[in-house]
Parts: structure tokens; C-alpha cells; sequence
């Protein structure tokens, strides 16, 4: 089965003519209503007889504010509609293709501004230094994103104001979050995701190593230097021996991208996994991807037979065109595609109805005596396809599931790729199936509890993890 965060991915580029002639907000709107009330599965259960009235005065109201809206603020009325549904699987996203360039910057031209200039920082802190830990040059990890942060004017608010982006949904200046202090060493953070919307939470700071985790972005302080950063903590995915007894095995994605890798890191290192009695499997901020991409780990996981509730998948047209489309990505192998080939058959003879596929029951041979106990690092930013694994691992009595609760979002799913609206400035993302859980278990927007919740005031989770494996 394929489990699909939302993500931007990308369409053949078309013209630019071709893009204004179809942003009209009216007609993109109405699209977008056709395609979720005919494609989502999660329509009939979310549009209740409770929930009608409210969903048609919204409706209505932004149908009136589409008429006058412009191109650039039409992703907003969109945005605002998807939200009802309250489904993280479910999103218009900006297609990230160099022809929508111009108009990306347009739509987020309006946010919050800082000016700062770089230089000036860096002859500041090199002259006076700093007066807060909190202060100072961050980069993010993975990328190329670098904020300043900054106390607000009388205040005790910080601002992490934009040095470096992409320079086209992030611009230089641009406030990307603010931090409010709440006393030992914690902050209440507003923090802006890539198409700027607004998600709030907890951090801790780790003067000591200068990391900085919001939302599921972690950050290293750059200037001032602050503390020795281990090698493996620029990584997103390695594995390394811990101890004698202790390995841990970090992956951060299960993107049909990193499935390579995440099979050879696993094959790589299978004696010294097998050689050990723990194991700590970190999937912090994994907000998924594909099932097939963790299949690797599943067999050091195994203590008996593994049943994984089946899904329905609604028939569409359209929700079938996505699923031919799979035949032509190279990162799904021959037996895959035989697989997805065999499915789109039977969602045809269902066209328009349920097509509903019997729970999955995992089984293997052969029980491995190491690892003994395998912790799973799982944290709020869990999600999608790492919860499936999650739920996986905890019907095995070698597992315990330590962290926080997981995000809750694989009640909807099998996005299976993004859809295009008339304008191709837009693109959809839109499940095809819900959990046969449903309605009796649900997951979404309550997450999976972990066996042994960490503070947010530990600093080491895999040092915390390990002593726990070794105590448990």
C-alpha cells in the first residue's frame, strides 16, 4: 500500500500563457470542490449532518470572496476551504516549477518583514558577542534556509528573521518564527512552514550543543559557535554503534527517493544490528512516505505474524488515473508495478464504488535472537507511513515505542501523486482509500500513545532511549 505525506512534487512545465489563462479564482475554487467532493474518501464521513450547515455557509462565503479575489490571493481562500476537513493528507500546495516563479513570490510578498543585514550581525557578535543563547546566526539542517535570531524591541520575544532561502517562498527579512519564553530554557514557538502557514509548539534549546528543534526542522547555531556537534548529527540518516551492547539506525524519510538508501544502510550494517541485543530505530520527524521503504527493517522488528488493517480505495476515475501513473516511476520495481498493475484492474471492475482490500498479515520465518529489544524514537512530526510502521512495530513484543505521541494522519491516505487544478500555478493532494479502522479506531488528529514518553527538558533522547532499553 502506498502512504503519501503532502508534499510539493513537480509537473511538466508548461507555459506561462497557459498558466494565466486558467487562474481565474472562480473556476479554480470550483474545481477544487469538484475534485475533493467526487475523489475524498473522507467527504461523506467528515461533512456530517452536524457539520453540513457550517460547511455550506463556509462554502458559500468563499465562493462570494473567490469572484473578486486576485491570482495571487486565491491560494488563501483555497487553503481556508481544505482546512475544514481537518486531514494533513489533504492540500492545495504551490507547484514548485521556475514558471510559477514570480507568481509564489506575489502571493507571500505581504508577510512579515525584519530587515537585517548579515554583515552588521557578524560584526556585532564578533565585537560585543551575545547577551541570550538564543541569539544568533542558525542554519537549517539539510538545507540551505539561515535565520538570524533576534530579540524583538521591548520585548522578550525572539523573531527568526530570513538571511538566507530559496529565494522564492522565503525571502530575505522575512519573519519565518518567533519564540516566546516560558522559563527553563523552554519557548513557545509560532513557526511558518514553507507555504507560510502557521503551526505552534514547545522547544527546548540545548545551549550545549546549539540545536534548535522546531516544528520538523532542526537547527544548528553557526555564530556565536556553541558547544561540539558529534559528526552523525548532521546526518539525516546513519547508522552508528552506540556501545557494546547499543546500535542506533536514524531515518528521516520514506520517500520512494530514500528507499535506496535506507535499504543499503540497513544491508550494510546487518551483522553489527544482528550482533547486538539493542537497537534504536529514530524516526523523529519521519513524516513518511512510502511502505515499501522501510520493508528492510521489518524482519529485525518480527516476533509473530504482523496483521495491518486494509484499506478502501475509492474507485474515481481520476483516483485510478493516479495509480496508472505509478507504473512509470523507476523507483517502484518490476514486482511493485505487477502489484499496482493487478489493483488498478480490480478498482476499474469497481469503478465509482469501494474497492476493499482484506487486512495484510506479515509473516516470515525466521526470528532473529539480536536485537532483543529495539526502541522506535518517535515524536508529534511522526507521521504518515512511519505511523504504519509504528503500528507495526507494536505488535512486536521486542519493541517499545518511546517519545512523544505520533502526528495522527493515516486515517485518509494512499495520495498516490498530486492532481492539477486548471491554473498550474496549484496542485492538490487528495487521498484515494481510508482505514478499514474506521469509524471504531480512529488515528487521525489523536496519534499513537508511546510506550515510554520522554520530557522535553531531556536533552539526549538516544542516550535516554538506551538506558530505558537497558532498564525495560
Amino acid at each position: 500500500m502506498i502512504k503519501k505525506t503532502i508534499i510539493t512534487l513537480f509537473l511538466t512545465i508548461v507555459s506561462l500563457a497557459a498558466f494565466s489563462q486558467q487562474c481565474n479564482c472562480t473556476v479554480n475554487f470550483e474545481a477544487l470542490i469538484k475534485q475533493v467532493t467526487e475523489n475524498y474518501p473522507g467527504f461523506p464521513d467528515k461533512i456530517t449532518p452536524v457539520k453540513n450547515k457550517a460547511f455550506r455557509n463556509l462554502t458559500d462565503s468563499l465562493r462570494k470572496a473567490a469572484i473578486s479575489a486576485g491570482e495571487t490571493t486565491c491560494f488563501r481562500i483555497m487553503d481556508k476551504w481544505i482546512q475544514f476537513f481537518d486531514d494533513l493528507h489533504l492540500g492545495v500546495v504551490l507547484n514548485s516549477q521556475p514558471a510559477s516563479a514570480a507568481f509564489i513570490r506575489a502571493v507571500f510578498e505581504g508577510e512579515q518583514k525584519i530587515p537585517l543585514q548579515r554583515d552588521s550581525l557578524v560584526k556585532r557578535y564578533s565585537t560585543y558577542g551575545i547577551k541570550d543563547p538564543m541569539e544568533g546566526i542558525w542554519q537549517m539542517d539539510g538545507g540551505n534556509f539561515e535565520v538570524a535570531i533576534v530579540r524583538m524591541q521591548n520585548s522578550n520575544t525572539f523573531a527568526g528573521v530570513t538571511l538566507k532561502a530559496d529565494s522564492l517562498f522565503w525571502m530575505p527579512g522575512q519573519v519565518k518564527f518567533t519564540l516566546h519564553p516560558l522559563g527553563n530554557k523552554k519557548y513557545r514557538v509560532v513557526f511558518k512552514s514553507k507555504q507560510h502557514t502557521t503551526e505552534e509548539s514547545n522547544v527546548v534549546l540545548q545551549p550545549e550543543t546549539g540545536i534548535l528543534k522546531i516544528d520538523d526542522s532542526r537547527w544548528v547555531k553557526t555564530l556565536p559557535v556553541t558547544g561540539v556537534r558529534k559528526p552523525e548529527e548532521q546526518l539525516s540518516f546513519y547508522f552508528k554503534e552506540l556501545d557494546s551492547q547499543t546500535n542506533v539506525l536514524r531515518l528521516s524519510s520514506f520517500l520512494l527517493d530514500f528507499k535506496g538508501l535506507v535499504d543499503s544502510i540497513i544491508g550494510a550494517n546487518m551483522t553489527a544490528i544482528t550482533g547486538k541485543p539493542y537497537l534504536i530505530v529514530d524516526v523523529r520527524d519521519n513524516k513518511g512516505g512510502y511502505n515499501i521503504a522501510f520493508e528492510k527493517l521489518l524482519p529485525l522488528l518480527y516476533t509473530k505474524p504482523v496483521i495491518s488493517s486494509g484499506i478502501k480505495i475509492l474507485a474515481t476515475p481520476d483516483n485510478i488515473a493516479l495509480y496508472e501513473g505509478l507504473l512509470t516511476n523507476n523507483n517502484i520495481d518490476s514486482l511493485q508495478r505487477q502489484k499496482i498493475a493487478e489493483l488498478i484492474r480490480q478498482l476499474k471492475e469497481k469503478k465509482n464504488g469501494y474497492l476493499v482490500e482484506e487486512d495484510e498479515v506479515y509473516k516470515q520465518d525466521t526470528i532473529y535472537r539480536y536485537p532483543q529489544k529495539i526502541a522506535i524514537l518517535v515524536n508529534e512530526k511522526s507521521a504518515s507511513s512511519t505511523e504504519h510502521l509504528v503500528l507495526k512495530a507494536k505488535q512486536s513484543s521486542k519493541c517499545v515505542i518511546m517519545g512523544h505521541r505520533t502526528a495522527g494522519i493515516i486515517d485518509y491516505t494512499n495520495i498516490v501523486g498530486p492532481r492539477s487544478l486548471p491554473c498550474n500555478h496549484y496542485l492538490l493532494y487528495c487521498p484515494t482509500g481510508k482505514s478499514n479502522r474506521l469509524p471504531l479506531h480512529p488515528i487521525d488528529n489523536i496519534g499513537i500513545a508511546p510506550d515510554v514518553v520522554i520530557s522535553d527538558l531531556e536533552a539526549d533522547w538516544i542516550a535516554t532511549a538506551a538506558r530505558e532499553l537497558k532498564n525495560h
